[in-house]
């Protein structure tokens, strides 16, 4: 189990309660990955979400574009909470890096039980990825 302030801060996870960060913490591992480590495949299955502790990933797409995560709190791989359940990049740790992991099945579990816990991560999560657009269009 990851403690909960190691979590608190994670970009998905603002604005829950102590206690439903406790039951989103017993999902929790501490991974640490090298350089050069791919943590998601483009058009793999998306099992895990990441949580990025240090270090730096680059998530990058097909045709040539590329983002750093490089703030701890980012999330990386949440293809896992979204269908088709498929991720649609590759993330690949372009420095040695720490993370938090959780298995994205588990976590959705979590999420339907625990309406509160479902809403502030689909809400956060739309912020994430309306910011990771709109970066995006920036880059164009």
């Amino acid at each position: 189990m990851v403690n909960v302030e190691r979590i608190a801060k994670a970009e998905i996870f603002v604005g829950l309660s102590e206690e439903e960060l406790k039951e989103i913490a017993l999902l929790c591992q501490l991974e640490e990955a090298r350089k050069g480590t791919l943590l998601c495949a483009n058009g793999s299955l998306a099992d895990k979400l990441y949580i990025l502790e240090r270090g730096k990933v680059d998530i990058r797409f097909e045709g040539g574009f590329s983002f750093d995560i490089s703030e701890p709190g980012q999330i990386i791989g949440w293809s896992t909470l979204i269908n088709p359940h498929r991720f649609r990049a590759d993330a690949v740790c372009v420095e040695d890096t720490r993370l938090i992991s959780m298995n994205g099945a588990e976590l959705l579990d979590l999420a339907r039980k625990h309406k509160n816990i479902g809403f502030v991560m689909m809400n956060n999560l739309a912020g994430v990825v309306f910011d990771r657009l709109q970066s995006r269009t920036q880059y164009y």
